[in-house]
């Protein structure tokens, strides 16, 4: 199935004799993440702390007048640690496009557009989390000490998508030259 405004913005970014078998957004609106178990609370202590800075560095009024400006920066990064940046990922998600073409797979961030041919994937995994979500990355993995990771940043996913795994079956089958 083609989301009408997906094939709109995907369309004048085809190549002649491309065929344009699904476009598709990844779904909206705020979402939590295994990582958000220890990223809220460091956050939240994070700005605790730099709340309490500024606050000490103000009020005690013997402090040099460096010292107020000095916390300002940390409570900006304790805002965006405990909640920024989940707008920020919601913000990010909604101006993502996905396409999977006769030839390649296509993700658009705003003005940036990133594809892959789909006979050169070097790698193609399905990860669920119920409900029909899922998203599907086809970068290799990178190893991190607690295992393997993708990096969600690279360009090489279709995240938090609805009904990923009929995409991913179409992309499997466009490989093949199925679709």
């Amino acid at each position: 199935m083609i989301d009408s405004s997906a094939y709109q913005e995907i369309l004048p970014r085809l190549s002649n004799g491309e065929k344009l078998i699904w476009a598709g957004k990844p779904k909206t609106g705020l979402r939590l993440q295994p990582s958000d178990a220890l990223g809220i609370p460091f956050g939240v202590l994070f700005l605790a702390f730099s709340l309490f800075w500024e606050f000490s560095a103000t009020k005690a009024g013997k402090a040099p007048g460096f010292f107020a400006f000095w916390g300002v920066p940390f409570i900006l990064m304790g805002l965006y640690q405990a909640i920024g940046r989940f707008f920020w990922d919601a913000w990010l998600r909604s101006r993502q496009v996905y396409a999977l073409t006769s030839t390649r797979l296509i993700v658009l961030r705003g003005q940036s557009l990133q594809s892959t041919s789909l006979q050169s994937l070097p790698q193609l995994n399905l990860t669920t989390y119920g409900k029909g979500l899922g998203t599907i990355n086809f970068s290799p993995p990178s190893s991190t000490g607690n295992g393997v990771s993708y990096d969600p940043k690279n360009g090489s996913n279709f995240e938090f998508l609805e009904g990923a795994e009929e995409v991913y079956a179409s992309i499997l089958r466009a490989q093949k030259g199925v679709d």
